[in-house]
């Protein structure tokens, strides 16, 4: 009887976080920062970060960057989006456990499999306003409740 009455437990707990999947879904936190300066020819790796607010784990992958704006460091001037390119993280995917926070540091410490910008060396082509200047980034990714 107690083996029936655990059974019956386990899988009433299930429906109810599959309910709780459902109805709220798999959402988490994601932000980012370069992990260094940004110089003309540099590419700087992106540091994401994602955290998942739920009790329940998440698998989260299908990450992507995106530029939504640059601000340059003086009025007047421009600095245009031709002068970066974003690389993405093809590959990555991470399970995170309820309540918790990663950072692509603490998966891989070596910047090789991150998300990065690069700015054009190409001096001919660099505005000014690219010195010193603010790049807003947007970052998204698909999370799916974690099942064994």
């Amino acid at each position: 009887m107690t083996k029936r009455l655990a059974a019956f437990c386990a899988a009433f707990l299930s429906f109810v976080i599959f309910l709780v999947v459902a109805l709220w879904g798999a959402t988490f936190g994601i932000d980012g920062n370069t992990s260094r300066p940004l110089l003309p020819g540099t590419t700087a790796p992106i540091d994401i970060q994602i955290s998942n607010p739920h009790f329940y784990p998440i698998v989260v992958g299908d990450l992507k960057v995106r530029i939504v704006s640059i601000t340059p460091a003086r009025k007047g001037e421009t600095c245009r989006l031709s002068n970066f390119t974003l690389h993405q993280a093809p590959r990555f995917s991470v399970r995170l456990d309820g309540h918790s926070t990663v950072t692509m540091s603490s998966i891989s410490p070596r910047t090789t499999g991150w998300p990065s910008v690069h700015l054009t060396g190409n001096q001919a082509e660099l505005d000014d306003g690219c010195q010193g200047a603010t790049i807003n980034l947007a970052y998204s990714a698909a999370g799916t409740w974690w099942t064994k």
